[in-house]
């Protein structure tokens, strides 16, 4: 897809393309967008020199600015978990809201000390689907239909809770975010310094939808590859064709190491947060009586943690069976009456496939799967459970 193309894109066409995803020009549309959103929240890198240097000096300082923000928000909002730890609904939803708040700067960090890895592996990957055809357009459609469904989901959600959020500051005029400030703020122009921080803070957190966007994009490229180059080894005609499809495997096992290096830490991270989040927001549910409006909230968010371990796990099992797919494939093929390299090359390959390529935090967590998703939300739910029963018999 050429760039002249992008500018004849109008909204009317982007939300129709975005939804309908009839072409690989619509699939386009959806990554198009996804580029767009990350570049203005400055998680997606850009190049720093050349003739559109200043876009990365933008987003430079757009990361500066939500730093400071983010920081001037964290202080007051850690004195106030003191300052009302007598209140147990407050304070996890305090301790949830801040657990938020790290997770977006540990993002915010993670991408500005990866950006120089992290621009290869998306520049690849973008360039990889804008020059596809329809003719691979069934398969793209398979894995992009799933995370627009997921990821559509959680938008839904996540601009039903900013909303709600904005309705209970106007109605209760007071901040969204729970945070103590040791000075007056209802004076007209503090009150808009402190809403206005709160609003920025609250908006950005989109941040994290994108980020997993991000990298769940890199991981279904990789799948699609993966699933197309076992077309490639049914056109093997010869030993030299052969050679040049362990080549392209090998550039796909290169890709997903790399991306390996990033999505480990981001796993590590999604895992701690969502489970503060699905333990805080749990005990809430089910051990205090709240009201229906904040039941609301608290379900919304219940729902984000579970269905981002949802689409991790599920893209990682993805990638798993695409690789052992693969290499069955190679077995299935014919072998009679094969020159020794062209047996011995077979071999090699059906070797490689039988590594694993999932996505895992070494020595902490296995492959993420169907089965280790069903493992995380048995053991916080336990763990939400035997909190419930403490609480209860405490109080």
């Amino acid at each position: 897809m050429r760039n002249s193309d992008l500018k004849k894109w109008t909204i009317k066409s982007i939300v129709m393309s975005s939804w309908r995803m009839g072409s690989i020009k619509d699939i386009m549309m959806n990554v198009f967008m996804m580029k767009v959103i990350g570049v203005a929240l400055a998680i997606w890198p850009l190049k720093s020199e050349g003739k559109r240097w200043y876009y990365a000096f933008l987003q430079e300082m757009v990361y500066r600015f939500f730093h400071v923000n983010f920081w001037l928000l964290i202080i007051p909002s850690l004195w106030s978990i003191y300052k009302i730890r007598h209140n147990l609904a407050s304070v996890l939803t305090s301790v949830t809201q801040l657990t938020i708040v790290f997770e977006i700067l540990a993002i915010m960090v993670l991408s500005r000390r990866q950006a120089a890895r992290l621009k290869t592996l998306l520049t690849m990957a973008y360039d990889y689907v804008s020059v596809a055809d329809d003719k691979v357009y069934p398969v793209v459609y398979k894995y992009v239909r799933k995370a627009q469904i997921i990821f559509g989901i959680i938008t839904l959600a996540y601009a039903l809770i900013l909303l709600t959020y904005l309705m209970q500051a106007f109605i209760e005029n007071k901040p969204p975010i729970y945070a103590y400030y040791p000075f007056d703020i209802k004076s007209p122009v503090v009150w808009i310094c402190v809403y206005g921080n709160q609003l920025l803070c609250t908006s950005y957190a989109a941040v994290v939808i994108i980020m997993d966007a991000m990298m769940m994009f890199m991981i279904f490229v990789t799948s699609i590859r993966l699933e197309l180059l076992q077309k490639d080894f049914k056109k093997v005609k010869d030993y030299p064709d052969l050679v040049k499809c362990i080549r392209t495997h090998q550039d796909i096992i290169w890709y997903i190491k790399e991306v390996y290096c990033i999505k480990k830490y981001m796993v590590l991270k999604m895992l701690i947060s969502i489970a503060i989040y699905i333990i805080c927001e749990g005990l809430q549910l089910f051990a205090l009586n709240l009201s229906w409006g904040m039941r609301f909230q608290v379900s919304l968010l219940f729902g984000i943690g579970l269905f981002r371990v949802y689409i991790y796990a599920a893209s990682s099992q993805d990638l798993i069976s695409s690789g052992l797919d693969l290499g069955y494939f190679v077995y299935s093929s014919l072998w009679y009456n094969q020159s020794h390299n062209v047996i011995v090359a077979k071999a090699f390959v059906i070797c490689r496939c039988q590594k694993s390529l999932g996505i895992r935090v070494c020595g902490i967590t296995d492959n993420l799967n169907m089965k280790f998703l069903a493992n995380f939300l048995y053991r916080v739910f336990s763990y939400t459970m035997t909190l419930r029963a403490i609480i209860k018999t405490l109080r």
